[in-house]
C-alpha cells in the first residue's frame, strides 16, 4: 500500500521533469525520457516570466523576516527565561499554543473572514 501512495505522489513529479527536459516539438510520449536534454525551457521561463525579480524579492523579504524574528525572539525570550513572574506560565502556554496550532489554520480563518 505503501509503494502504491509513493507512485501516486513520484509520477507527477516524473512527467514533470521528463516534459521540462524536451523540445516543444518533441512528439515523444510524456513517459519516455527525451533523447537530448533542452535547457532552454528553464531559459525561457526564467525570462518571460521575470523570475529574477520575484528571486531578488524573496530574498530580502526573507532576510528581513528572518533578522526581525531573530531579534524580536531574543529580546522576548531573555525576560521568560531570567525573570520568575505570574505571567511566565501563561506566556509559556500561550507560545506552546501558538506553535501546536498550524499556521494554515491561521491563513485559512484570516481569508475566510476578512
Amino acid at each position: 500500500m505503501s509503494i502504491v501512495i509513493a507512485l501516486i505522489h513520484v509520477i507527477p513529479f516524473y512527467i514533470l521533469i521528463t516534459t521540462s527536459l524536451k523540445a516543444i516539438d518533441d512528439p515523444s510520449s510524456k513517459w519516455i525520457l527525451p533523447g537530448y536534454l533542452y535547457l532552454d525551457n528553464f531559459i525561457n521561463a526564467w525570462d518571460q516570466a521575470r523570475l529574477s525579480t520575484s528571486f531578488k524579492n524573496n530574498i530580502i523579504i526573507t532576510l528581513a523576516a528572518v533578522i526581525l524574528v531573530i531579534v524580536l525572539g531574543s529580546i522576548s525570550a531573555y525576560p521568560l527565561a531570567r525573570f520568575r513572574t505570574v505571567w511566565n506560565k501563561l506566556m509559556y502556554t500561550v507560545f506552546i499554543s501558538a506553535l501546536i496550532v498550524p499556521p494554515l489554520l491561521f491563513s485559512y480563518l484570516c481569508t475566510r473572514y476578512m
